[in-house]
């Protein structure tokens, strides 16, 4: 029996389908039979194919009202790049203009990478902190923890992707993962 034919996205085959940053790309059968089955039969790497993002930043953030960074500091064994508590004074602004922290923040910074790699922004980061888990799980119920990326296509139908290793990495330290994306400008698309 042919599984294609039974999956729900096969009436809408050859039709485009709109994505978030507004381009269109037909979803076909065979694009779709490609994306999922190839890489897995060592055909075919799919992701090297889509051009990389241009561009990735990372940083890991432990955030929260009585967060005191210098305690953040001796549990994950290493300085910040940025911290912040709670009502005080900080400067983030160019203009070194101070604004008052809402919340308390300690954040660490990987190095931007060009062309995109967040798996190695996340080992870069997380590699010079404890690797020990109950640490981390102490901090996770305590605190809110994410990896925050920024991602900057240079055009339109730019890609990444982060390996089950460093999912896995992350996860075992209850760090979720957000992402901002930054398109290309109008001139470039």
């Amino acid at each position: 029996m042919d599984l294609a034919l039974n999956w729900p996205w096969r009436r809408a085959a050859n039709k485009p389908s709109k994505r978030e940053n507004y381009t269109w790309a037909p979803v076909t059968p065979f694009r779709i039979m490609a994306h999922l089955l190839l890489p897995h039969l060592g055909v075919l790497d799919i992701h090297k194919i889509m051009a990389t993002l241009s561009k990735t930043k990372a940083s890991l953030r432990v955030i929260g009202d009585e967060l005191l960074p210098d305690e953040i500091s001796e549990l994950l064994g290493s300085e910040p790049t940025v911290k912040m508590i709670k009502g005080e004074p900080f400067s983030w602004m160019h203009s070194g203009k101070p604004r008052i922290a809402r919340s308390g923040m300690w954040r660490i910074e990987a190095n931007e990478k060009v062309p995109g790699d967040l798996d190695s922004q996340i080992f870069e980061i997380l590699n010079k902190l404890t690797h020990d888990l109950e640490v981390w799980k102490k901090l996770s119920e305590k605190y809110r923890l994410d990896l925050f990326c920024g991602l900057f296509m240079g055009r339109s139908m730019e890609g990444i992707g982060i390996s089950s290793e460093a999912l896995l990495a992350l996860g075992q330290r209850g760090v979720e993962v957000d992402f901002d994306i930054y398109g290309p400008d109008d001139e470039n698309v």
